[in-house]
């Protein structure tokens, strides 16, 4: 079974003043550009999930410049009332070409190098709808690798549907299997602020010198 990865790219960037995150500059480089560094080894397929905004011509034309499909998580980010990173991976779940699913988010620019074979290992052996990753016992809900069967893709659209928007709550219904990575927590480490991304760029400086 093949593995496609889904890089949730939809957000609204409000702590980050609004930017498009996954085009936001990391060492020179975008955001977006690290997290497929990590993952784009590990998989057969590579998505990108970006969202539709009123100026979403623009916007995701700066996606496609990285080579690989772009699809629209089909939210108006223009307004409060959106699915957030659920929307995504249900679009994400419909263009899917393999058997497996791995959703990650593109605020995520350490992500291990080994995270699809763990989580797979663990879903295989589980016998899981999803494997998640967890770190220092905290849950990662938008680092998962999920089977693309027909009852989990009609169980997150009915959770959509009702209004529900939390990751940990959709997967709650399903057979999921937590991954412990230990203390790896910097692996798993969001940019989500300004300060968060000055913080990332002094850790890779530190790498480098």
């Amino acid at each position: 079974m093949g593995v496609t990865a889904v890089i949730l790219a939809g957000g609204a960037g409000r702590r980050m003043g609004g930017a498009d995150k996954g085009l936001v500059p990391l060492a020179g480089r975008a955001l977006i550009s690290h997290v497929i560094d990590c993952i784009e080894p590990q998989v057969d397929e590579l998505i990108i999930s970006a969202h539709a905004h009123s100026d979403g011509s623009a916007r995701r034309s700066g996606y496609l410049d990285f080579g690989y499909p772009v699809i629209f998580d089909g939210v108006d980010h223009s307004t409060e009332a959106h699915a957030g990173p659920l929307a995504g991976m249900a679009a994400g779940l419909t263009a899917a070409r393999d058997t497996l699913v791995l959703f990650a988010a593109c605020d995520m620019p350490a992500l291990p190098r080994d995270l699809v074979s763990r989580l797979r290992a663990a879903l295989d052996a589980d016998g899981a709808d999803i494997a998640v990753a967890v770190a220092e016992e905290r849950v990662q809900p938008m680092v998962m690798l999920a089977r693309r069967a027909e009852h989990v893709d009609r169980c997150l659209r009915a959770y959509l549907a009702a209004g529900g928007r939390r990751a940990d709550a959709w997967y709650a219904e399903l057979a999921v299997v937590r991954v412990d990575f230990g203390h790896a927590t910097t692996a798993f480490a969001n940019i989500n602020t300004p300060d968060d991304l000055a913080a990332h760029e002094r850790r890779l400086a530190g790498r480098a010198t």
